[in-house]
């Protein structure tokens, strides 16, 4: 458990010694699942920022109302038909 035990410490976890046994099984699943991705050949792939290569959804500007919203009664004060902000710093 001596890896186990590294990886606890830098991660500041604080974790019973009965499950140390679970944690430790969970870990090398984990680890098996980075050895296949490893082990795969993405040589002929593209860098992306997503996961799928689709065009962007875009949605009709709707204006709403603030009233249908009902922002004031969530609002922890209102005044004037919008939010009151305390005054921060001088």
């Amino acid at each position: 458990m001596n890896d186990l035990d590294y990886v606890i410490e830098l991660a500041h976890l604080d974790i019973a010694f009965q499950d140390k046994e679970t944690y430790l099984g969970q870990l090398q699943t984990i680890l098996g699942h980075m050895d296949n991705l490893n082990r795969m050949d993405l040589s002929g792939l593209q860098p992306t920022c997503y996961g799928e290569i689709e065009a962007p959804f875009y949605r009709e500007d709707v204006v709403v109302s603030h009233s249908d919203l009902s922002l004031e009664t969530n609002a922890p004060r209102w005044e004037d038909g919008c939010f009151h902000v305390p005054k921060m710093g001088e």
